[in-house]
């Protein structure tokens, strides 16, 4: 009796796990957008996961270059976050004149990247324009 309590209780935990897992890490698309700081551009789109996200704004777009200048903004205050120019990492199916629309969101951990998908993605072309992440970030130009 204590074997098969033991073993539901195991499968119920790894259940629970594996939703949560699949709700929460796997469904960007269900996270909401958090109030717009008044700062931001109403052209801003915002994109990002439950943890956090940014606003998000095309300003230019060189569809021969696969080439796109994006300003990125803070999610809380709005502030300039990234300013510079994206480039496609290789062909992929992108809207090209507008590929804000398929964008996951804004990486810049180990590079500044918008991630389209996994095998996707717009890279930076540095150096950038400007931008608060480039004063606390630690990435090389």
């Amino acid at each position: 009796m204590k074997k098969i309590l033991f073993f539901a209780t195991i499968l119920f935990l790894l259940s629970a796990v594996s939703f949560l897992l699949y709700n929460y890490v796997f469904h960007l698309e269900k996270a909401e957008a958090p109030n717009r700081p008044s700062r931001d551009p109403m052209s801003a789109v915002w994109k990002g996961d439950f943890d956090e996200g940014f606003w998000i704004e095309l300003i230019n777009a060189d569809t021969l270059e696969k080439e796109y200048r994006f300003k990125i903004y803070k999610e809380t205050d709005g502030l300039l976050a990234y300013d510079g120019l994206f480039r496609l990492n290789h062909d992929c199916l992108v809207e090209k004149r507008n590929p804000i629309t398929q964008i996951l969101f804004f990486e810049f951990i180990e590079q500044y990247k918008l991630v389209i998908n996994d095998s996707c993605s717009l890279d930076a072309v540095l150096p950038a324009f400007g931008g608060e992440l480039l004063k606390t970030n630690k990435l090389k130009e």
